[in-house]
């Protein structure tokens, strides 16, 4: 396999507390959401090895989450099927993890659920759930693919107050 920098003279000399980087073409397109091990091997016997997980085929993210004060008996949430993904993704559950890790399944009114994203498409969601009584809460959205890959998005439900009443002085009723 070709690599960048050349190796010439091969072996490649490496000075102490130096550091290189090598540039290996390999299609790993069929080797996604894998673990890999990258070894690089010396003439004294030494070996370094880092291991890694490949992206998925599907990478899901949630770019915004709603919750409107005015209607706190639904929430938005936007998802996108990354640039990225290799394939499409198939939406088929939206959840909400509380705090003490209750998980309620959300029903999803527009659009109806299952959705396909294909890749870079994005669509938003219009949930139903009552969540007014969870002020001050920390809960969690996660979005579910049928082929088994998720996306997570955290939200802190700030109190609501009152912060400002306005009196019309003209309208005395």
């Amino acid at each position: 396999t070709k690599v960048s920098p050349q190796i010439h003279p091969s072996p490649y000399p490496l000075n102490p507390n130096a550091t290189e980087t090598f540039k290996c073409p390999w299609n790993w397109t069929e080797y996604r959401d894998k673990n890999v091990t990258i070894a690089v091997y010396t003439l004294q016997g030494f070996m370094a090895q880092y291991s890694q997980v490949t992206p998925a085929p599907i990478i899901l993210n949630i770019t915004d989450v709603a919750f409107n004060p005015l209607n706190t008996a639904s929430f938005n949430v936007t998802v996108e099927n990354s640039e990225f993904s290799i394939a499409d993704a198939n939406i088929t559950e939206i959840t909400v993890i509380l705090e003490d890790g209750t998980s309620i399944k959300i029903n999803v009114t527009e659009p109806t659920l299952p959705e396909v994203l294909n890749r870079t498409q994005s669509v938003t969601f219009n949930c139903t759930w009552s969540w007014a009584g969870y002020s001050g809460k920390n809960v969690t959205v996660v979005v579910q693919t049928r082929e088994g890959y998720s996306a997570s998005h955290s939200v802190l439900f700030k109190a609501l107050t009152i912060t400002d009443v306005l009196f019309n002085l003209l309208d005395k009723d």
